[in-house]
C-alpha cells in the first residue's frame, strides 16, 4: 500500500500558521499553511513532532535546484494527481539523505526550530502588527490560532496525500518520506510517493524535506525497509 491521493497542490501563500507549545493548542503539531487554489483555501499540514514524541528530521534547501522545477513551473495553480513523484532514496539529485538533521518544533530563542524556519522560508515574518487569526479545524477540534502573512508574494508547491477535497476543510498532508516505516504506518510505505514543501520565492526555489527518526534506509520496490535498513540519522 502507500499513501492514498498522492498529488501536487499548487497555490499563492495566504498565512503561515505556527504550532506553539505554550498557548494549549490541540491535536498533534504541525505547522500549516493556508493557500489559495484558484479562489478556494486548502491547509497544508506539516508535521512537526513524531507521534513518538521525536523531534523530526530536516533538510532545507533554499537555492533548490533540480530537473523538477520546470515541471512545476508549468503547472496552472490546482491540484494535480501526480504531477511531482518524489523519492528522496532513489532519486539523488534530490536530497541528501546524509544532511538530514532533527529539529524542536518550538524553543526558546531565535532561528532555532521549525516555527522560526518555516517563518524564514515562507517570509511569514512573526509581527505583531501583521498577526491574522487563523481558524484551524481538526477531527475533534476547532480553535483560533496566531497567523501571518508573506512579506513576498509565494507560489507554494504542497507534495503529499489529499485530504476532506471539496469540503471547507479540505487540504493536504504527509508532507514528508512516505517509505521505511514499521509498524503500523508500513501501510504508508511507496516509492515515488514521498512528499515535500517547494515554494517560490523572491525569484527563486526553496524546498523543505522531512523524515521520521523511525524510518529506515534503504527500502525495497514497495518502499518497505530492506534486512540490513538503518535509522533514517545511522544511513552513511
Amino acid at each position: 500500500m502507500t499513501i492514498p491521493n498522492y498529488c501536487t497542490i499548487k497555490g499563492q501563500l495566504l498565512l503561515g500558521v505556527p504550532f506553539y507549545s505554550n498557548r494549549g493548542y490541540k491535536g498533534d503539531p504541525h505547522y500549516n499553511l493556508i493557500i489559495d487554489v484558484e479562489g478556494s483555501h486548502h491547509r497544508v499540514a506539516i508535521n512537526t513532532l513524531s507521534k513518538d514524541k521525536s523531534e523530526i528530521c530536516f533538510l532545507l534547501d533554499n537555492y533548490f535546484n533540480h530537473p523538477l522545477i520546470d515541471q512545476l513551473r508549468a503547472l496552472k495553480d490546482g491540484v494535480h494527481p501526480n504531477a511531482a513523484r518524489l523519492d528522496y532514496w532513489r532519486d539523488k539529485r534530490l536530497v541528501d539523505i546524509r544532511r538530514f538533521t532533527p529539529i524542536p518544533f518550538d524553543t526558546p530563542g531565535n532561528d532555532n526550530d521549525l516555527n522560526d524556519l518555516y517563518a524564514k522560508m515562507l517570509t511569514t515574518v512573526v509581527d505583531p502588527a501583521r498577526l491574522t487569526p487563523c481558524e484551524i479545524s481538526g477531527r475533534d477540534y476547532t480553535e483560533t490560532r496566531d497567523a501571518y502573512p508573506p512579506i513576498s508574494p509565494v507560489t507554494a508547491y504542497a507534495i503529499g496525500s489529499v485530504f476532506a477535497p471539496g469540503t471547507p476543510g479540505q487540504g493536504v498532508h504527509d508532507i514528508h518520506m512516505n517509505q521505511g516505516n514499521l509498524g503500523e504506518y508500513m501501510k504508508d510505505n511507496g516509492t515515488y510517493t514521498d512528499g515535500a514543501l517547494i515554494v517560490e520565492v523572491e525569484n527563486g526555489f526553496r524546498a523543505f524535506f522531512a523524515a521520521f527518526q523511525t524510518q529506515r534506509l534503504p527500502t525495497d520496490n514497495k518502499g518497505n525497509p530492506l534486512p540490513d535498513a538503518k535509522p533514517i540519522l545511522k544511513v552513511v
